[in-house]
């Protein structure tokens, strides 16, 4: 059975967790739903795009390692997200994972999701600051698990691309970099051109 990262996630988090955060960012249980959707195939995607490289894995194995990404935060989530230290040292922990994954990007990242669901921009700043420790986490858990080396997590994320392509907000992928939909149109454009030649050269022959 193939794996899907996003899938997982979201099996992870359900409504209390949604409305613990809401709660402390102040804003809408739905919102927040709507925001965290947004976040995590996002967060995904720039981990894709870095995974790419085999410097970019090996990238993103430091962090991994760095910090104590193995999934075990995931097993008491109802603890991280009602304020005090466990909130804020999730939070320092997400911003370093983003400012690391999407440098420049995160201002038009943050801006895209408080676009898309309404939710405040410095809201929005702090949701993906609590998502990013929660994708890395379930990443580390899969890597772990599976005792991959970087070369096998460059593999593993490039599996995750047709997930992250149609979770993506519309026009995130743009921001990103990420061209995963982009690549497959190609594709099919390569494919229809050769169908075309091919029909053209069969009728030239033919006459």
């Amino acid at each position: 059975m193939a794996i899907n990262l996003l899938e997982m996630l979201s099996s992870q988090l359900g409504g209390s967790q949604y409305s613990q955060i809401g709660k402390f960012l102040g804003a809408d249980e739905s919102v927040t739903k709507k925001a965290m959707g947004a976040a995590l195939p996002t967060i995904l995607g720039s981990l894709i795009n870095n995974g790419s490289s085999s410097s970019g894995a090996a990238g993103i194995m430091n962090m991994l390692n760095k910090g104590n990404f193995d999934g075990s935060m995931l097993d008491n989530l109802g603890g991280l997200f009602g304020g005090g230290n466990a909130t804020s040292s999730l939070m320092n922990s997400g911003s370093s994972v983003l400012n690391s994954l999407l440098g420049n990007k995160l201002g038009g990242v943050v801006d895209m999701i408080s676009s898309f669901t309404g939710m405040k921009k410095n809201n929005s700043s702090s949701l993906m600051s609590m998502a990013a420790p929660l994708v890395m986490s379930m990443l580390g858990r899969y890597v772990k698990n599976k005792a991959l080396d970087a070369s096998g997590l460059s593999s593993f994320l490039g599996t995750q691309k047709k997930h992250v392509a149609s979770a993506l907000p519309a026009g995130m992928g743009n921001i990103l970099g990420f061209d995963a939909g982009n690549a497959a149109n190609k594709v099919t454009e390569r494919a229809t051109a050769a169908a075309s030649t091919g029909r053209a050269a069969v009728a030239e022959t033919a006459n």
